[in-house]
């Protein structure tokens, strides 16, 4: 049986040999990660660039296209008494909404 600290210390030096492997300078430069990091960076602007361009250029694209489209048609009608009577209607409910929770709140 291996005694506990021997155990510990051994784990501990698998760790140190682990963290060495991982980290540092060198392993940057021996797996080219500044060249995968400036290309990631560069897709990532240039991508960004693309959107820019097509939201800066939309409203000519647009006005050009307008042409070619059928002109709106106004659908809008005036209101009627009856659409005015219903307003009226839902503002006698809230009132009345209003009254019976004031009312209950001071029954509390």
């Amino acid at each position: 049986m291996v005694p506990l600290g021997l155990l510990s210390q051994e784990i501990s030096e698998i760790h140190v040999i682990l963290a060495q492997q991982h980290y540092g300078i060198q392993n940057i430069a021996e797996y080219e990660v500044l060249g995968i990091s400036i290309t990631g960076l560069s897709i990532v602007f240039a991508a960004l660039l693309l959107i820019s361009l097509f939201i800066t250029s939309l409203p000519r694209v647009l006005a050009m296209l307008e042409s070619l489209l059928p002109p709106e048609v106004e659908h809008h009608v005036a209101a009627s008494p009856a659409a005015t009577r219903v307003d009226e209607n839902e503002a006698v409910v809230a009132a009345i909404g209003f009254a019976l929770h004031d009312r209950h709140r001071k029954m509390r």
